[in-house]
């Protein structure tokens, strides 16, 4: 979806899932998720303030593809409603 010049991202799972119940896989998701496509440095400037606040992550923040033209960059944490928020960042975009 394009929201004011940037993309945002929503997946929608099959089932909600309780906060104990949800987990991540490589390649589908087993929750629902809204999340914001950022630049990568602000992805990495957001990740280290969000590591010097000491936010708990509910996907620590991890790389992908490295190396290649699909290198992208995700973390995901939990908002004060318990929404899965999802940031993620592509290093070629």
């Amino acid at each position: 979806m394009d929201f004011f010049g940037n993309r945002i991202v929503a997946r929608l799972a099959s089932s909600r899932l309780s906060k104990s119940e949800s987990r991540i896989g490589l390649g589908e998701e087993s929750f629902p998720v809204f999340g914001l496509v950022m630049s990568w440095k602000d992805w990495h400037r957001a990740v280290d303030h969000m590591n010097y606040i000491g936010v708990d992550f509910k996907v620590a923040p991890y790389t992908t593809s490295k190396g290649t033209k699909e290198e992208s960059a995700i973390f995901c944490l939990y908002d004060p409603s318990d929404n899965i928020l999802e940031f993620r960042a592509y290093r070629n975009i």
